[in-house]
């Protein structure tokens, strides 16, 4: 089954079982809150263009209820067939050109 999800700026991002299930093997610990993971797209507080990839962003949004007080990121590959790559807990924001907000 494939979900989909639309990011803030309007891309249509496919996370297919594959993807899925290597998120929540990787990481066991988002696996209560990827029913999260349209909102992180939807309504980011950050949104980052990745240093090492030019069409992968990140996008970051902050919850209290997160492991105490964390981002959920959500990495996605912008492309004709725009895919989730990843999605996991972090306590920062790397560092890569920031495309939102945009002001």
């Amino acid at each position: 089954m494939v979900m989909v999800f639309e990011d803030v700026f309007g891309h249509r991002l496919h996370l297919d079982e594959d993807r899925r299930r290597h998120i929540l093997t990787e990481y066991p610990e988002v696996r209560p809150y990827l029913n999260r993971l349209g909102e992180v797209f939807r309504a980011p507080e950050w949104v980052k263009q990745s240093r090492r990839d030019p069409h992968a962003r990140l996008y970051y949004r902050f919850y209290a209820d997160v492991l105490g007080g964390k981002y959920l990121l959500g990495i996605a590959k912008i492309s004709v067939r725009s895919v989730v790559l990843t999605f996991y807990v972090t306590d920062s924001i790397k560092h890569g050109e920031l495309l939102w907000p945009t002001s």
